[in-house]
């Protein structure tokens, strides 16, 4: 029986003689000009557990390894632009993938049914993750979305069982998770992945994308993201610990997380809606040094039984704003970085006499210290209070 190949030659191209050989093992190559691997190039080879192709290969055909289920380490050549659909699929011996710094686009289906795939290194150029392409991969338990992937289709981690932690690492740019997922329980980002544990560093966009998530114990959203990622997160009842960042200035109302522990609020969001139904809360971390309004007030439990950790300099100030002062127990903390830099949504604005603007700026970094002292150059021309609340008192600039 054939058990080894050794490939010789100077082609461009791999066509597929190989294909369904279920005896061979190992393949080996010396060919310094391969560019392509034809299409269904070492299809069902059942028994191949060996193949590293050289660094010269920009494209791997559509199948051409589909089935290959005795592979279990395989190198991607960093030569490497395209791959084909369904490239791997079921190769379920396979355990841990890199991808090139060249390949922009995981095809559908792309390593679907490979069981035993644990991990995934994105990289840092791979841009699209397409249809079903990591389908049924149930052994991956962590998933890190690089920060240059702004695109995943649905169905990409369908019947992912085993992922419990999804990170979105940080970014400007946004990035598009799904279609309408909300009209097909079986869609999604995520759809029967049992996440626990999501930090979404950057803007989304698609329709309920973690809807079918429904037992989310930590949601942490970071100083990158201004729109609030999916209202559907607010109906979790498992959730204990909640961080919204401090680009964030509007949230919907988290009644239903009636499991909430710990919450940790962002400085520009204007006010706070309804926290009422949230009577296990035992910790509450503010970073604005002005106290946000409070749609409704807290129960009665948590101002006795939670602890208000405001900025060090800004107590004075929550011990005598409405709903806050309620709290039994308000303590400072000191913020880790300092403030380097401020900056303003406008480079300068005209108000008459008598009328006031509050300025609202952005503190880099986002988890500086917010408390800092405002003073004005000429009070005779504009004043200006603790939380930059400027009035015009006369003509000037």
């Amino acid at each position: 029986y054939l058990k080894q190949v050794n490939i010789y030659g100077n082609g461009t191209g791999l066509k597929s003689w190989l294909k369904a050989c279920t005896t061979i093992r190992k393949v080996t190559f010396d060919c310094p000009n391969l560019e392509q691997i034809a299409d269904s190039a070492f299809y069902a080879c059942t028994s191949l557990e060996a193949i590293q192709l050289p660094n010269t290969v920009q494209k791997i055909g559509e199948y051409a390894f589909n089935g290959c289920c005795g592979i279990k380490g395989f190198e991607l050549p960093d030569s490497l632009i395209e791959m084909g659909e369904s490239a791997f699929y079921g190769c379920n011996s396979l355990e841990h993938i890199s991808f090139s710094s060249l390949l922009k686009n995981i095809p559908s289906n792309g390593f679907a049914d490979c069981s035993g795939l644990i991990s995934v290194d994105f990289g840092k150029n791979v841009e699209t993750v397409s249809d079903g392409a990591f389908k049924n991969c149930t052994n991956i338990n962590e998933l890190i979305i690089s920060n240059t992937i702004d695109s995943i289709a649905n169905n990409a981690f369908n019947g992912c069982t085993g992922i419990k932690s999804l990170m979105i690492e940080d970014h400007y740019n946004s990035i598009k998770l799904g279609q309408n997922t909300e009209s097909d329980l079986n869609v999604g980002l995520s759809s029967s992945c049992p996440l626990k544990d999501v930090y979404t560093g950057r803007d989304i966009t698609g329709n309920a994308p973690f809807h079918t998530n429904k037992a989310i114990t930590q949601l942490i959203i970071s100083h990158q993201v201004t729109t609030f990622p999916d209202s559907t997160l607010t109906n979790l009842s498992q959730l204990s610990t909640l961080s919204l960042g401090n680009k964030l200035e509007e949230i919907p109302s988290f009644e239903k997380c009636i499991n909430l522990q710990e919450l940790t609020i962002g400085s520009r969001i204007k006010y706070l809606p309804d926290f009422s139904k949230c009577l296990s809360l035992n910790k509450i971390i503010v970073s604005s040094a002005k106290p946000q309004r409070v749609e409704m007030d807290f129960a009665n439990r948590v101002y006795a039984n939670c602890t208000l950790f405001v900025h060090k300099g800004s107590i004075v100030f929550y011990q005598t704003a409405d709903v806050w002062k309620n709290f039994f127990n308000i303590e400072e903390y000191e913020a880790e970085n300092k403030a380097t830099e401020l900056l303003f949504e406008q480079d300068m604005i005209d108000i008459y006499p008598n009328e006031t603007f509050t300025l609202n700026p952005i503190v880099v970094p986002f988890d500086a210290n917010e408390v800092y002292k405002w003073e004005s150059s000429d009070e005779n021309v504009v004043t200006v209070n603790n939380f930059g609340e400027i009035t015009a008192k006369s003509v000037g600039e």
